[in-house]
């Protein structure tokens, strides 16, 4: 849990993405275990999922998320931005979003009461989806 210095400071919680690496995988740093030791609680999401990322993948993102014990996980599509070389590969639907932040709510622990979305929708907050997380800009996913 976040220690007193932390919240004197105005942190208590940092968003450690655990990206999925283009298709191959989790891209796993030692930050998230800095953090945890310091006494910042953790939140990640299985992103940027895009419709070359395997079931196999999807789960072992899941799976990684499920044992850093998030305060809160999720799921976020990745959002292609035109001319980009990742807009080839396109954008998983809503109802796929949907499906995934629903899975990730099983495989997370109970303990983590905030299983989010990006991008926001009426599927995904269907597919358990809560808090959402809209973006006014592009990210780096």
């Amino acid at each position: 849990m976040p220690t007193p210095d932390n919240r004197r400071l105005g942190t208590a919680t940092v968003l450690a993405a655990a990206r999925l690496t283009k298709g191959h995988g989790i891209a796993v740093t030692a930050s998230i275990k800095t953090f945890q030791e310091v006494g910042l609680a953790i939140g990640t999401c299985v992103e940027p999922i895009g419709p070359e990322h395997s079931n196999e993948e999807l789960a072992e993102s899941m799976l990684f998320t499920a044992e850093i014990d998030p305060a809160f996980s999720g799921a976020a599509r990745r959002i292609p931005i035109p001319g980009t070389p990742l807009a080839k590969r396109g954008l998983i639907t809503e109802l796929r979003l949907a499906q995934i932040v629903a899975i990730t709510r099983l495989v997370v622990l109970r303990s983590v009461t905030g299983n989010c979305a990006h991008e926001p929708g009426t599927v995904p907050i269907m597919g358990g989806a809560i808090p959402l997380q809209p973006s006014v800009k592009s990210l780096r996913r």
